[in-house]
């Protein structure tokens, strides 16, 4: 169920607001770098909090992952209700990052 969740809000992000000129949204900008990293760095962090609280490896990187995706989300759902300029891009940086995350957890704790 968490996952129909997250596809609905992810779906918010294309309706409502009023329109906006296009922003120069390229895949190679600070923006993203910074996305990238946070997303990095939330599912690490993520991870090591719940593996040191006794949770599996599986179960912590599912939740760890969960968590980091949702957050990227929930910031895009939050800039398309006006306080930034969301981006499908953004989301994209989002799914890197968590991956490389997870790739260092994994590296971390075999």
């Amino acid at each position: 169920m968490p996952g129909l969740t997250l596809l609905v809000l992810a779906g918010r992000l294309t309706f409502g607001g009023p329109d906006r000129e296009p922003v120069n949204d390229r895949w190679f900008a600070r923006d993203k770098l910074w996305h990238f990293a946070a997303s990095a760095v939330i599912q690490s962090a993520g991870h090591g909090v719940l593996r040191s609280s006794g949770r599996s490896y599986p179960d912590a990187s599912r939740t760890a992952a969960g968590l980091t995706l949702g957050i990227g989300i929930l910031k895009e759902v939050w800039d398309a209700r006006g306080h930034g300029d969301p981006s499908w891009k953004d989301l994209g940086a989002d799914v890197a990052g968590t991956g490389l995350g997870a790739v260092l957890m994994r590296q971390a704790d075999p």
